[in-house]
């Protein structure tokens, strides 16, 4: 979940959940190298800022980030793990806006664009058993911010946020 940090997207969306998969590498003891990729979409009202207009469902947002990079485990204690990172990342994001032209007739406009990011974070991480899986929560903030754009139309858009993330891994 990413709680938008940006003031019109935050009054627009308010938040985004996400869902996610990736794969990570050992890289020493206590350091592992990941994959991932998440997606994400959520109406929003795109009249947040103006008193006595409102459409719940007037802009949609989707986000595909595809992240890299590199967890550390700080702590000691055996059975547990509680690890620091940070990666790189790109991002894909559609936005689609619902507006009438000179006439009144409703409109869409689908706009796209891509940008590099990043992200940094910390949490545990819990083993389960005596095997290699393990349930874990991740605290950080990042995302990514850029333009979208269709035909001479563009904005920008800003998905960069809190971040709250709970995850389950299993070692194969």
């Amino acid at each position: 979940y990413t709680h938008l940090t940006d003031q019109d997207m935050n009054g627009s969306y308010g938040g985004l959940a996400q869902y996610g998969l990736g794969i990570s590498f050992d890289m020493g003891e206590r350091s592992r190298f990941f994959l991932s990729g998440h997606y994400g979409q959520k109406a929003g009202d795109p009249y947040h800022n103006i008193d006595g207009l409102s459409d719940d469902d007037g802009i949609h947002v989707k986000y595909l980030p595809l992240m890299m990079g590199i967890k550390v485990n700080a702590s000691d204690r055996p059975g547990f793990r509680l690890y620091v990172g940070g990666a790189i990342q790109y991002a894909f994001f559609w936005e689609e806006v619902s507006h009438g032209d000179i006439y009144s007739n409703p409109q869409d406009i689908k706009a796209s664009g891509s940008a590099p990011g990043y992200y940094f974070f910390m949490g545990p991480e819990i083993p389960l058993g005596q095997g290699k899986n393990a349930v874990g929560a991740e605290f950080g903030f990042g995302g990514s911010e850029g333009t979208v754009g269709f035909s001479s139309h563009s904005h920008g858009i800003d998905l960069k946020g809190m971040q709250a993330r709970v995850y389950l891994t299993m070692g194969l």
